[in-house]
């Protein structure tokens, strides 16, 4: 009796459907995976070190979410070392608002940034208090004086 009561819960749960959807909550999955619950905690991946879930086109693999390229404690989210043209976006409406391109250089407001930071199509806001001064590494400094409105560099 209690093998047939978990069979049947588990009808109810987990269901799988001839298109090959698996639901987990629901009895009419729309996607390969479809899951519904009332929890604001809708899932949990758990692994080893180095955890990670890989974002795949077919055999291609894209990028990947999880603790791969860092420290075990650091959120990776990035594209494989073999996707040579990937580069990393943040888009709003499906539209790339932020780009990291495979240079490292990051664009706002282009998808193809020219310089270590390259801001197109808008002005650059400079706010709060004067900070200390980074010392660390050569190199110039820039920094916005917000009491003089202006900037200093040097080094």
């Amino acid at each position: 009796m209690k093998q047939m009561l978990l069979f049947f819960a588990g009808v109810c749960v987990f269901s799988c459907v001839r298109s090959q959807n698996v639901g987990i909550g629901t009895t009419t999955p729309t996607t390969k995976l479809h899951v519904v619950g009332a929890s604001p905690n809708i899932a949990t991946f758990s692994g080893g070190d180095m955890m990670y879930i890989t974002l795949a086109e077919g055999i291609n693999n894209r990028g990947y979410i999880g603790s791969y390229a860092g420290n075990a404690e650091d959120v990776d989210f990035g594209t494989y070392g073999g996707n040579a043209l990937g580069k990393l976006h943040l888009t709003i409406q499906d539209v790339p608002k932020l780009t990291v391109a495979t240079s490292g250089n990051i664009g706002i407001g282009t998808t193809t940034p020219l310089s270590l930071l390259h801001a197109t199509n808008g002005s650059v806001l400079f706010d709060g208090t004067t900070g200390a001064t980074p010392v660390a590494g050569a190199g110039a400094r820039l920094m916005w004086i917000p009491a003089k409105e202006h900037f200093v560099w040097g080094k």
